[in-house]
């Protein structure tokens, strides 16, 4: 989860909009995120995901699909608009990896 909020800043956009488009097309390939088995969390025959289970730790409730809905569509499309706006706009570096340098 660490990862995922941190990519924009750590790689370059273009490579952080493909781990982004690899973690969406899991949920629609196989209708669920991979890694939720070794948390035990059963995100196929409920709406739980990792986000609602930790919020719902720290007593904070939201109905469960929309954290799905949100976590799974926007908040991935969100972090690749961040990681394009903050490196190709303002013209930031990523911190780690500096893959695909084109010159503007």
């Amino acid at each position: 989860m660490i990862l995922s909020w941190t990519l924009p800043f750590l790689i370059d956009w273009r490579l952080a909009w493909v781990v982004y488009g690899i973690v969406l097309l899991q949920f629609w390939v196989f209708g669920r995120c991979l890694m939720n088995k070794g948390h035990a969390i059963d995100d196929i025959h409920s709406d739980e995901t990792f986000y609602s289970h930790l919020l719902e730790r720290a007593g904070i409730y939201f109905p469960r699909s929309k954290v799905k809905r949100f976590v799974r569509l926007w908040l991935l499309l969100g972090l690749s608009f961040i990681a394009w706006l903050w490196q190709y706009y303002w013209g930031m570096k990523p911190l780690l990896i500096r893959w695909f340098v084109v010159p503007h």
